[in-house]
């Protein structure tokens, strides 16, 4: 089976052709038999999961569905890059085949490229562990921090940020902490002691005297485009009062190495020395002081002027002082305040682990027109079940628009190897066909949900909508069939075909606040996932460089029906 151009999988599209090569590389291929386990619910999770053959099925730990993944998703990545265990069982539904990606893959691409991990922060949303573990085995490469305990290097791994420079800009002003470490480019560092030296590649730029809060003594004026990773100076304090011990030391060598800094420091140990910073007063050069002439005495008027003009001069700062708390108490009022951390545990909720992305070049769905479906069976954009297999499918919970499923006898199971570790291995069956689709059993419904997912930062552009698409057994959208959607307690019925551009089989409708449910509403139907726009995180789309291609009420859903007769 050919490896999947990680180049159309939208977790990897922003890594360089190199760093996507390097992964590319190295994925596992395996194939899980229907009914089996991709991976199993709390077992820890160490692998992301390509699929290029087959269907799965998202679970909850009591068995409720969750969703349907076809060729082109990525499963279980959110768990394995952020080092948590699997929340959901991801069940094959027909065969499957995947290529397997080990998180230690990852870790080790941002050890060579640390780069790297700003698309995958990007596509992510959040700084991966193994991310994190990588740079921080990156600097522990670096001389001046072979010595650092691993605790150390991962606080400073996470607190680092990225910065880019362009020729001519002066980096020790740029790090704002005099704390950066240049991962590519030249830079000119002119120190006091050394004077001017050539620097390229991965090194430490370093202003001890900055650093100890004095000002700057080493000036480093970058020649190439330079990426680095630098510590903010508000970072770099609380990191100190924090007691970050490699810090501190390279302070302590500041004031040992710099005498006579212009400046009384304040410098702080760590707390299993003091809990309190320790203000050290350094001696400062002074010239001689010139002592002026007392002045003779003023008269009476005089002093009277004098006492005048000072109170008239109190009177306006006092004026000028209020003007500026005024101000600032109006722009700080302004000010939009959003806790994202009550939103998160919705999001979390309401939306699985991982969505159907289309492994193709193009996505699954974009607002444009779609081609119009022709006479042959041939599968439209949704991946669609054929007639001929049958495998019996767990029917979801009944709910007021469907029927009790009827029995099924079950289907047995082949064997596989043990699961509790999270992945299936290989199963000794012979491979399906390259097109083998979902299963085209009558479930005891009319229609089934075949795949749903959330539209992408990219396709999405600010909108709410649920995009409702109702198909036949060979693929083709049926217009004229009607669809209720509900939330909270009230609904409304929507028909498809009042969108031909898009196809015939496609409905629109505009979401808002609240959570969303829908079926078909004729004959019996299975009922849509949970659908929701209360969602509080900002999604940047990297293409456009829209920073709110999702936001807070503005998410889209894409849900597709299939007609099981």
């Amino acid at each position: 089976m050919d490896r999947p151009n990680l180049g159309n999988v939208p977790l990897f599209g922003g890594l360089s052709p190199e760093d996507r090569s390097f992964l590319q590389d190295r994925l596992e291929e395996v194939s899980v038999a229907p009914g089996a386990s991709l991976v199993v619910a709390e077992a820890p999770a160490d692998r992301v999961f390509i699929l290029t053959q087959g269907w799965v099925r998202l679970l909850t730990s009591r068995g409720h569905e969750l969703a349907r993944l076809g060729p082109g998703s990525v499963v279980g990545e959110a768990d394995a890059l952020s080092g948590a265990t699997y929340s959901v069982q991801v069940e094959a539904i027909t065969q499957v085949r995947a290529w397997v990606l080990r998180v230690e893959t990852v870790r080790e691409l941002v050890r060579r490229y640390p780069a790297s991990m700003l698309a995958l922060d990007s596509a992510l949303g959040f700084r991966a562990e193994a991310a994190s573990e990588g740079f921080a085995d990156w600097l522990g490469e670096m001389e001046e921090f072979r010595s650092v305990s691993r605790e150390e290097l991962g606080r400073l791994a996470g607190s680092l940020e990225p910065l880019s420079l362009e020729p001519g800009e002066e980096i020790g002003i740029r790090s704002q902490s005099g704390f950066a470490v240049v991962e590519r480019g030249d830079v000119e560092v002119l120190d006091q002691a050394l004077g001017p030296v050539l620097r390229g590649g991965c090194f430490l730029f370093l202003d001890r005297s900055l650093l100890a809060g004095g000002a700057p003594s080493t000036q480093g004026r970058v020649v190439s485009p330079t990426l680095a990773w630098y510590l903010p100076a508000a970072t770099c304090d609380r990191l100190k009062r924090e007691g970050l011990v490699v810090l501190n030391e390279l302070i302590q060598e500041a004031i040992e190495q710099e005498p006579l800094i212009e400046a009384a420091l304040t410098t702080y140990v760590p707390e299993t020395l003091a809990t309190e910073p320790v203000v050290v007063a350094l001696p400062i050069r002074r010239e001689p002081a010139v002592v002026a002439p007392e002045p003779a005495g003023l008269s009476a008027g005089a002093k009277g002027r004098l006492a005048l003009g000072v109170l008239l001069l109190l009177w306006v700062l006092a004026l000028g002082a209020i003007s500026v708390w005024r101000s600032l108490s109006a722009n700080a009022a302004d000010l939009p305040t959003r806790d994202l951390s009550q939103f998160r545990g919705t999001a979390v909720a309401l939306t699985p682990v991982a969505f159907a992305q289309d492994i193709a070049a193009t996505p699954t769905f974009a607002p444009s027109a779609t081609p119009q479906p022709t006479s042959t069976a041939a599968p439209t954009d949704t991946p669609v079940p054929p007639t001929a297999t049958v495998v019996p499918t767990d029917t979801p919970e009944p709910t007021a628009t469907s029927v009790p499923p009827t029995a099924v006898p079950p289907t047995p199971v082949p064997a596989q190897a043990d699961t509790t570790a999270g992945q299936a291995e290989v199963v000794a069956a012979p491979p399906p066909p390259v097109d083998t689709p979902v299963p085209a059993t009558n479930p005891g419904v009319d229609y089934q949900v075949v795949s749903w997912r959330q539209l992408t930062p990219c396709e999405n552009h600010g909108m709410h909508n649920i995009f409702i698409n109702v198909v036949d057994p060979a693929g083709n959208g049926i217009p004229g069939v009607p669809l209720y959607v509900t939330w909270g307690g009230d609904g409304v019925q929507v028909v498809t075909g009042d969108k031909p551009d898009m196809g015939p089989g496609y409905a629109v409708f505009d979401m808002f606040k609240g959570t969303y449910w829908v079926n078909v509403a004729q004959g019996t139907s299975e009922t849509s996932p949970p659908l929701t726009v209360d969602i509080g995180e900002d999604q940047l789309c990297t293409e456009t460089g829209n920073p709110v291609g999702n936001s807070l009420y503005h998410y889209s859903y894409e849900v597709t029906f299939q007609r099981t007769w």
